[in-house]
């Protein structure tokens, strides 16, 4: 498992050809700005690196993305989204599914990466690093066997 940012940029990378990704050109400082701006809140410091460093890619491989800053603000909220701090950074297969931010309203380095589910809300980390991480490392797949075992995690605690 990785867990900087600069391992996260190396391991990008390395499964840019199996993957097929394409990065996007890095947002500016200034892209950032207006983002946070429009958006009302601060982008968490990994949040901002991944940013800066490409704003958002596209894997044709399995048609996952992690959407572009500007693409986010031309896009208006959904139903999937929870709070008003929300929104969304990953999508597949256009739009068919999301996941997305929720930046705490007091400290925006508390966040939470989720997906609506059927039942509400389901926190997968407060990294976006593990969150590439996971995805770097099967692709969808790996995501959505993710998303299963923190399910079935919460649930076996709720008994």
């Amino acid at each position: 498992m990785i867990s900087t940012i600069e391992d996260l940029v190396s391991k990008v990378k390395s499964c840019q050809i199996d993957l097929e990704i394409t990065l996007y050109e890095a947002a500016s400082e200034l892209d950032i700005n207006r983002f946070e701006t429009i958006k009302g809140i601060r982008l968490p410091r990994d949040i901002r690196d991944i940013y800066g460093f490409c704003n958002g890619f596209v894997s044709e491989f399995d048609w996952f993305r992690i959407i572009p800053l500007n693409e986010i603000l031309e896009n208006p909220p959904s139903n999937h989204l929870i709070g008003s701090n929300d929104f969304h950074i990953a999508e597949f297969m256009f739009y068919s599914d999301m996941w997305s931010v929720a930046i705490s309203a007091h400290h925006s380095e508390n966040y939470t990466i989720y997906r609506k589910a059927d039942g509400g809300q389901l926190d997968l980390t407060n990294s976006i690093i593990s969150f590439l991480d996971k995805y770097l490392s099967g692709g969808v797949d790996s995501l959505y066997k993710w998303e299963e075992d923190v399910y079935l995690e919460k649930r076996s605690k709720r008994r």
